[in-house]
């Protein structure tokens, strides 16, 4: 049983599609294929202070006078969706209660592109009568992701990442794309790499079961942790280590300058960030940090040779290879 990923193994034969499905691949990753990634910006929007008074200003003034005044052009962007101005007579209607609430609340035309946003790319709430509010426990996706994912899944042929074939090359290229957007967005150096997990609970576990807990050890954690970080103190406690809580404060932080001690690692969950796909996670983390831990166990892709009867076991090549236990499915990574 090998990993035919990390192991030599002949180049599959090229496709001459392969460039117009790549392309459309790069609709959904826009920015991570941008060659001008490290240096791209965009025109910013208009100063918060400057608007405000505009409002002020123009709050008696008739709708399509406040409109034209009000908003602001959409900043040029490399993204491959973003929500556009709101015409004058979606945005403040014919209603007098709502002319008048702007009038008493001008600012309140600040936040139109979270109305736009929501007519355009959540247009089912409207559509339902429903009002959203467990951001908590999960985000809406919005309509756009779902449509461009589908067009790309309805244009391709994805395989296992761990083969060799023309749609496992396909697939391995999304998965380390996918891993080069995260770190990107995350604006980590050089020396952090991305695992996929399942979740942010599935990337907590991770690091409990394989960091090398001691009798000298003391895991530490924040009083108002989720359940999935108290869990670790099992691992830590099983291996002879304390635990210690630190008090939580007013605002419910504690004093941590990130700047002088940058973290070793970030655990996340997708959905939480942009609700579609479920079941992915990522654990953003330094590579020296993830070379002192070892995992009490293998499977699938972590490996490059297991001997079987025997206790031989060669590990994958790719540091990141060694912790990602399951399958690396595209039908997810391509959406993100």
């Amino acid at each position: 049983m090998g990993n035919s990923n990390s192991s030599p193994a002949a180049s599959p034969i090229p496709r001459r599609h392969r460039k117009r499905r790549y392309n459309l691949f790069r609709r959904l990753f826009t920015g991570c294929t941008s060659s001008s990634l490290s240096t791209h910006s965009v025109d910013p929007w208009p100063d918060v202070d400057h608007e405000k008074a505009l409002l002020r200003a123009s709050a008696t003034s008739d709708s399509t006078k406040l409109a034209q005044t009000l908003i602001p052009t959409p900043p040029s962007s490399s993204l491959a969706y973003y929500t556009v101005a709101p015409q004058a007579s979606i945005q403040l209607g014919d209603d007098t209660g709502y002319a008048d609430f702007i009038k008493e609340y001008p600012e309140y035309r600040l936040t139109w592109i979270v109305d736009s946003l929501r007519r355009t790319d959540f247009s089912r709430l409207e559509r339902i009568g429903e009002t959203y509010v467990d951001y908590m426990g999960g985000t809406l996706y919005p309509e756009s992701l779902v449509k461009l994912h589908a067009e790309f899944l309805n244009s391709v042929v994805l395989g296992n990442t761990h083969s060799v074939s023309n749609s496992s090359k396909l697939a391995l290229d999304c998965a380390n794309e996918a891993r080069s957007a995260v770190l990107s967005f995350f604006q980590a150096p050089s020396d952090y790499t991305v695992v996929f997990t399942a979740n942010a609970t599935a990337s907590l576990k991770l690091i409990g079961e394989s960091y090398p807990f001691g009798g000298g050890s003391t895991y530490v954690l924040a009083a108002d942790s989720h359940n999935s970080v108290n869990g670790i103190r099992e691992f830590a406690t099983y291996r002879g280590a304390q635990y210690a809580y630190i008090p939580s404060t007013s605002t419910g932080s504690f004093d941590l300058a990130v700047a002088e001690h940058p973290v070793d690692a970030m655990a996340i969950s997708f959905y939480k960030m942009f609700g579609f796909p479920t079941g992915v996670g990522a654990l953003i983390v330094k590579k020296s940090f993830l070379a002192e831990l070892k995992r009490p166990w293998f499977a699938g892709g972590t490996v490059d040779v297991v001997q079987v009867p025997g206790n031989i076991v060669t590990r994958a090549t790719d540091v990141h290879e060694q912790f990602e236990v399951w399958l690396v499915s595209l039908v997810p990574f391509t959406s993100q």
